[in-house]
């Protein structure tokens, strides 16, 4: 008896209904969960630190921002940093998101589209 792998695409447990492009000026979501494209713009010298994508949530950790989407609708939720704040953790599944920093732990919920945060 041979055994072979399953194929890449029954390997995925849930399809990927979101991706990001990086573009020089912005980003941009494409969430073909609902057919549609949504671009934030990023402002005067800010640039990407850190991305992470899930099946209906990304984070992206700017110089000056923390900048979630949700592909369930509710679109782009940016959250500015703080001053000399520490990203020390970025986490994204699901429906859901993780950001600790040196100063608070930050949830974001791709339902609500609301970011949610507790001082350290």
């Amino acid at each position: 008896m041979t055994l072979t792998a399953p194929p890449v695409a029954a390997q995925r447990a849930t399809p990927r209904g979101l991706f990001l492009v990086e573009e020089p000026d912005s980003l941009v979501a494409a969430n073909t969960r609902l057919n549609r494209m949504d671009s934030i713009r990023l402002i005067a010298k800010e640039r990407v630190e850190r991305q992470v994508v899930a099946e209906a949530v990304a984070v992206v950790v700017t110089s000056d921002r923390l900048l979630a989407y949700s592909a369930l609708g509710t679109g782009w939720s940016p959250e500015w940093r703080r001053v000399k704040e520490d990203i020390q953790r970025v986490e994204a599944s699901d429906f859901g998101a993780l950001v600790v920093t040196s100063e608070r732990m930050m949830t974001f919920n791709a339902g609500s589209g609301l970011w949610v945060q507790q001082r350290r």
